[in-house]
């Protein structure tokens, strides 16, 4: 494989194969499963591995760097499902698979679920160790009567750089987590420490022994963070330091914001962490002293938006730099010389993409970097630090050509009332200035959770079909701080509805959109969000989707306070997210689209998951019932094995289908 210096770079070649580009992308090819993903570096940086996907049968490949990529290794896992490869060394690699048996116990293939809609059959994880060239494979804790409960029995704690012999990793013993040390070449192990039933994860610190423990509580609505504290009689002690409030919604970040250890620090009673002390707006890195429980020093802050991730020397422990989302993804180095590589880097992909660190060598001096953008759905490259050079690996999808990929714009706008927002415009190939294709507004769900400048399946979709596209960070959106998520609290169907207004009419008046020829569409929230935009449309949407979407908060509250409890932290989240079911019932029935049914007069289509356990299918059976009692123009489509975001194969192709049928009817492309 040829590689091409950063100064003078042309068309990479991928080991995957050549592919002719299309014409012009089709439906099949954008909603097509990616074909290579879960990319990781050996330690020495000389070899990648990733999985390859070929006719629905997942296989681990292996690329010598030093070859040139000539000749990558590929092994099949026997029809399993491949979760995730990681180097524990440069000769051995560890494997998450999941393989699947029917309840009589016959295993089946994934690719036989996937075609055959009929085969019901549960997964069973587990972790493998396998050489490099695929050869003596082992499954860790296999044939031990102790672990057959274990049905998840693939995480691991600490890969033990120092020791690239042994793991540490959890497992689950007469109902307690514990933390064992495995030897992955001949499967011994040791018990290194006890937990609790509640306990779900471990945490080690610079010497590989176990600094913090993970538990929640029975009703997961909070996370509780044990300190090492002393160790008797070859047992340690824990003391509590940190609870963090979980939502049970699983699609917002707020807990990952607020506490969150990321790697262990220069000394064996610290952690860095992400996290937002008291009384800041923004989360950040800092290093933390677990055994004083507390924050002995800021390492990185944003005034504005929140830091998601640091990135340290693997010898030394130290900090070398962070990472955020602002609209791309941005890196910020304490060393010069290594923003520079990133600079360049930025410049190479034409400053377009989002250009990210996946992976590095233990020394440092070559990378794994994964490029992806609203017009590129992915790949990933070798970088060499020494002689700025790269060579691309591989692409997640090979018949997705940039140049056939409908461009995306950032939309910078202000809200009725001064606020300041910031929002994505997707317009179609070949739309010219002047054009105003029909509008799609997309709001996202969540709601603490936000769009970026990147790569979506769905809007390349809608935009290959002719459809321009507006995704809003309307208030209450996460990334942007705290405060910029509580303006949002109580205002469902208010403030919040009205910034999702505000960026249309945005669009409308810098013209790029026409009044009047849209319709509002989303999920969870932005399902919420679309039926109370068909409810105070009058003119400007010609129709709304609405999938899994509370559509009566006073009775989605009475129903999370059935199902987490009344005291919970979740239900006096969502309280303080929306409101109180009955004191403040007539404030949120004037903004519950079922109590309105008949005042909305466009079609809507609702869809919605059977086995939903985030928003109940009940809350779009009663919109159906409002709306049809009401004489309105309604479809409601059931998904009868799909749950709140999964879909199996036939209900993720009957809703891709409805709704473009919905759209073709209601909203069609001239």
């Amino acid at each position: 494989m040829k590689r091409v210096s950063l100064i003078f770079y042309g068309l990479l070649c991928s080991i995957l194969g050549a592919v002719p580009a299309l014409a012009q992308p089709s439906l099949e090819a954008i909603l097509a499963d990616p074909v290579f993903y879960g990319a990781d570096m050996s330690p020495s940086g000389r070899y990648i591995a990733g999985i390859r996907l070929d006719d629905r049968q997942e296989r681990l490949i292996v690329v010598d760097l030093e070859k040139g990529g000539a000749g990558a290794n590929m092994v099949g896992v026997g029809g399993a499902e491949i979760n995730w490869i990681e180097w524990a060394s440069d000769d051995r690699l560890m494997m998450s698979i999941t393989a699947f048996f029917t309840p009589r116990g016959k295993r089946v293939s994934y690719k036989q679920m996937i075609e055959d809609p009929d085969v019901r059959a549960y997964g069973v994880t587990r972790l493998i160790s396998i050489n490099r060239d695929g050869t003596d494979s082992r499954i860790i804790f296999d044939k031990q009567r102790k672990f057959r409960r274990n049905f998840n029995l693939a995480r691991i704690t600490d890969f033990l750089r120092d020791d690239p012999a042994h793991i540490m990793m959890p497992a689950r013993v007469g109902g307690d987590l514990d933390l064992f040390k495995v030897n992955i070449l001949t499967g011994e192990y040791d018990r290194v420490a006890v937990g609790k039933p509640g306990t779900i994860g471990w945490y080690t610190d610079e010497s590989g022994e176990p600094a913090l423990r993970l538990d929640v509580n029975t009703r997961f609505t909070r996370f509780y963070f044990y300190a090492r504290e002393a160790k008797q009689n070859g047992k340690y002690k824990w003391k509590r330091i940190k609870t963090v409030e979980i939502k049970r919604r699983r699609d917002d970040d707020e807990e990952q914001a607020l506490f969150r250890p990321i790697f262990a620090g220069p000394d064996d009673n610290t952690y860095y962490v992400v996290a937002r002390p008291e009384g800041a707006d923004t989360s950040g890195i800092y290093l933390y002293n677990f055994e004083d429980e507390e924050y002995v020093e800021e390492l990185a802050t944003h005034p504005e938006l929140d830091i998601t991730r640091g990135l340290f020397d693997r010898e030394s422990k130290q900090f070398l730099g962070h990472s955020y989302w602002d609209d791309r993804i941005v890196y910020e180095f304490k060393d010069e010389l290594l923003q520079a590589h990133l600079t360049g880097l930025n410049s190479y992909f034409g400053d377009e993409l989002n250009v990210s660190i996946s992976d590095y060598s233990d020394d440092g001096k070559t990378w794994l970097i994964y490029a992806s953008g609203p017009t590129d759905s992915g790949s990933w490259h070798h970088y060499d630090v020494e002689d700025t050079s790269a060579m691309e690996i591989g692409k997640r999808k090979r018949n997705l050509p940039i140049d056939q990929l409908a461009p995306m714009q950032i939309v910078d706008y202000e809200a009725r009332d001064g606020v300041k927002l910031t929002g994505y415009l997707t317009r179609p190939v070949g739309a010219a200035e002047g054009d105003t294709p029909p509008l799609i507004v997309l709001p996202h769900g969540g709601p603490e959770i936000r769009d970026y400048f990147s790569y979506n399946t769905e809007v390349q979709m809608l935009a290959a079909r002719g459809y321009q596209v507006f995704q809003p960070n309307f208030r209450g959106s996460s990334g942007y701080g705290r405060n910029f998520v509580e303006i949002g609290y109580g205002q469902w169907g208010q403030a919040m509805q009205d910034d999702i207004d505000d960026g249309y009419k945005h669009l409308v008046d810098a013209g790029l959109a026409e009044y009047g020829n849209a319709c509002i569409f989303g999920a969870s929230y932005g399902g919420y969000a679309a039926l109370m935009g068909a409810m105070r449309a009058t003119d400007e949407y010609k129709c709304a989707i609405a999938t899994a979407g509370p559509s009566n908060l006073v009775k989605m509250l009475n129903w999370e306070s059935r199902e987490s409890g009344s005291t919970s932290e979740t239900y006096k989240y969502w309280v303080k997210q929306i409101g109180h079911p009955r004191n403040d019932k007539q404030k949120l029935l004037a903004v519950s689209p079922e109590a309105h049914a008949d005042e909305i007069d466009i079609p809507v289509l609702l869809i919605h998951g059977k086995n939903d356990n985030i928003v109940p299918y009940e809350e779009s059976k009663r919109m159906n019932k409002a709306l049809k009692k009401a004489g309105k123009d309604v479809t409601y489509i059931e998904l009868k094995d799909s749950g709140h975001s999964w879909r199996p194969p036939e209900d993720a192709v009957l809703e891709i289908n409805e709704t473009l049928k919905f759209l073709a009817k209601h909203l069609p492309v001239n």
